[in-house]
C-alpha cells in the first residue's frame, strides 16, 4: 500500500515480481495495490536476476521491502550493504515485528502480530467463553503504511538537501501499539486515571460498557454508532438527547465519562439506550447533524458505503482499475493525486532508469533527525491529527501544541 500511495502522487514505482504468481495476487484488493505501478518480472533465485536488481537499485531514490533479514543478508540486499554501496538510497523496511531480535524472521502477518501483542486478549469477554477473540480488522498494517510513507517523505526532503539517504524502519507491531497508547499511558500514570483502571483489568468477564463509544439501536431498528470520546462531545450528546441532568450527579466522573458507582453506571446506560429507542434513526440523525457537535453515524454495509454521498463527495472512494475502490490518501489542491491503471509492464521504464543512475552526490551531512528546522503549529484535538503530528515531532520537527484553556 505504501508504494500505491506514492504512485498516486506521482512517484514512478517499479514493482519487482517473481516468475510465478504469489498468494496475494488473487485477493480482491490486489488490482488496487498495483495501481499506478510498473511491473518487472525477475527471477531473483539466480545471479542474473539479482544483478539486474542491483543495477536498478543504483538508479532508484527509494527501495521498499518487507523481506526477512536473513534473505536480505544472503543476497547482499540488506540495508548496511546497500547503503554502503549506494549512499543516496532511502531504504524502507516494513516487517511484522521489527528488523532485529528473535521475532524478526517471522512473516509479517497482522493476525500473528495481534495475537503476540495481546490485542486479541483485549477483546476477551466479548464472547461466551474465556480466552482471546479474533481481531479481523488489520489496523497495524494501515498504520505501518502511514509510518513508512511519513519516514520516506521526511528522508526524501533531507535527500534533496544533502544527497544522502536514510534507513526507514517500521513494523506492524509498532503500528498496532498506536491503538493501545491510551491504556499504556493510563497504567503508567495511575494516579491520574484511578477511576479508569478498573475498566482496564484483564478478565474473562465482558468489559464494562462505555457511555460514549457504543452502538445503539433506534426506534426503527436501525443502528447508530457513537464516538463522543471527549467531554465536550459527550456533553453535546447529553444536551441533544435531553439527558444532561447526569452532569449534576456527584458520582459522575466528567473527565472519564463514567459513573464511579458501577450500579449507577448501568442504570444510566439503560436509560440512555431506552431514550434513543423513542425515535427513528433518521430523526435522531437530523438533530445530531443540526447540533454539529455529536459524533455519530448510522451503520451501513461496505457496499452501501461505497456510494455514500459524503464519502463520494470527499473523494474517499473513486472509480479505478477493478471498480470502485479507496481514493487517494489526501487531497492536495495544487498537485492532486492521479489514480493510475493497475500495474502495467515496465516497457521503456527499465532502460530509462539504467541510462540515468543516481550517482553519489553528497552535498552535506545528515542532520540528527530529518525534519530538524521544520516548524509546525498544532491545533488538533483527538487521535488522528495529534498522532500524525507526533510522528513529525519524532523525526525532528519543532512542534508547538496549542491547548484550549
Amino acid at each position: 500500500m505504501a508504494g500505491m500511495i506514492l504512485a498516486d502522487f506521482g512517484a514512478e514505482v517499479l514493482r519487482i515480481q517473481p516468475p510465478q504468481d504469489g498468494p496475494l495476487d488473487s485477493l480482491n484488493a490486489a488490482p488496487m495495490w498495483a495501481r499506478g505501478k510498473k511491473d518487472l518480472t525477475l527471477d531473483l533465485a539466480g545471479q542474473g536476476g539479482r544483478k539486474v536488481l542491483r543495477e536498478l537499485i543504483a538508479c532508484a531514490d527509494v527501495l521498499i521491502t518487507n523481506w526477512r533479514p536473513s534473505v536480505l543478508r544472503r543476497w547482499s540486499l540488506d540495508p548496511v550493504t546497500l547503503q554502503a554501496e549506494f549512499d543516496h538510497l532511502i531504504y524502507c523496511q516494513v516487517s511484522g515485528f521489527g528488523g532485529k531480535g528473535a521475532l524478526s524472521e517471522l512473516p509479517g502477518y497482522e493476525h500473528v502480530v495481534a495475537a503476540y501483542a495481546g490485542r486479541m486478549m483485549l477483546f476477551q469477554g466479548l464472547t461466551d467463553r474465556a480466552g482471546p477473540v479474533f481481531s479481523s480488522l488489520q489496523v497495524g498494517v494501515h498504520v505501518a503504511t502511514q509510518a513508512a510513507i511519513s519516514g520516506i517523505l521526511a528522508a526524501r526532503l533531507e535527500q534533496l538537501n544533502t544527497g544522502k539517504g536514510r534507513l526507514v524502519e517500521t513494523s506492524i507491531l509498532q503500528g498496532m501499539l498506536s491503538y493501545e497508547m491510551g491504556g499504556l499511558i493510563a497504567r503508567q500514570f495511575a494516579e491520574s486515571y484511578e477511576a479508569l483502571l478498573p475498566y482496564m483489568a484483564a478478565t474473562p468477564e465482558p468489559p464494562p460498557a462505555s457511555l460514549y463509544y457504543h452502538p445503539v439501536q433506534a426506534g426503527d431498528g436501525r443502528w447508530m454508532q457513537f464516538g463522543n470520546l471527549l467531554p465536550h462531545l459527550f456533553d453535546a450528546f447529553l444536551i441533544a438527547t435531553d439527558l444532561v441532568d447526569i452532569l449534576a450527579d456527584p458520582d459522575y466522573e466528567p473527565k472519564q465519562l463514567l459513573f464511579s458507582d458501577p450500579e449507577k453506571h448501568e442504570v444510566f446506560r439503560d436509560r440512555m439506550l431506552l431514550r434513543l429507542q423513542e425515535r427513528p434513526a433518521e430523526d435522531w440523525m437530523a438533530d445530531f447533524i443540526a447540533d454539529g457537535g455529536v459524533v455519530v453515524a448510522t451503520y451501513q454495509t461496505t457496499q452501501e458505503a461505497l456510494t455514500d454521498p459524503d464519502i463520494v463527495a470527499n473523494g474517499h472512494v473513486v472509480n479505478g482499475p477493478g471498480g470502485v475502490q479507496l481514493g487517494p490518501l489526501a487531497k492536495l489542491t495544487e498537485t492532486p493525486a492521479v489514480i493510475g491503471d493497475t500495474a502495467v509492464e515496465a516497457d521503456d521504464c527499465v532502460a530509462r532508469w539504467l541510462a540515468f543512475p543516481r550517482a553519489s552526490r553528497a552535498m552535506g551531512q545528515l542532520q540528527d533527525k530529518p525534519l530538524n528546522g521544520v516548524r509546525i503549529l498544532d491545533l488538533s484535538t483527538i487521535i488522528a491529527a495529534p498522532i500524525g503530528v507526533s510522528l513529525l515531532a519524532d523525526m525532528g520537527a519543532d512542534v508547538v501544541k496549542v491547548e484550549q484553556v
